[in-house]
């Protein structure tokens, strides 16, 4: 938006894009687009799930042993590296938890 001043008026907000019928139709389509791909999104398989948990794990762990390797060199902080490590395992216990629950 940009404020134009007017003589008598005072400041007046205007778009720096004109309206237009097909403008509006435009701005509708990504929601559209998003709302369908979220509900799609929330049907996938047990399979895909179990996936995402095992990348979640992969990556938790992965952080894990980076913080534990920089610590020990010094590079990063006592405090951080006992915070990374209490996020880490509570993430790695929420997933396998998730896990169970996807288990027959």
């Amino acid at each position: 938006m940009n404020v134009r001043n007017e003589r008598n008026d005072g400041p007046k907000l205007t778009s720096r894009f004109p309206r237009s019928s097909r403008s509006s139709r435009s701005l509708r389509s990504p929601h559209l687009l998003l709302s369908l791909a979220l509900l799609t999104g929330c049907h996938s398989s047990p399979e895909k799930k179990q996936e995402k948990l095992r990348q979640e794990q992969k990556s938790w762990r992965a952080t894990a042993q980076l913080t534990d390797e920089l610590s020990e060199r010094g590079a990063v902080p006592a405090v951080y590296r006992r915070q990374v490590m209490e996020k880490s395992s509570e993430n790695l216990h929420i997933i396998r938890q998730q896990e169970q629950q996807l288990s027959p």
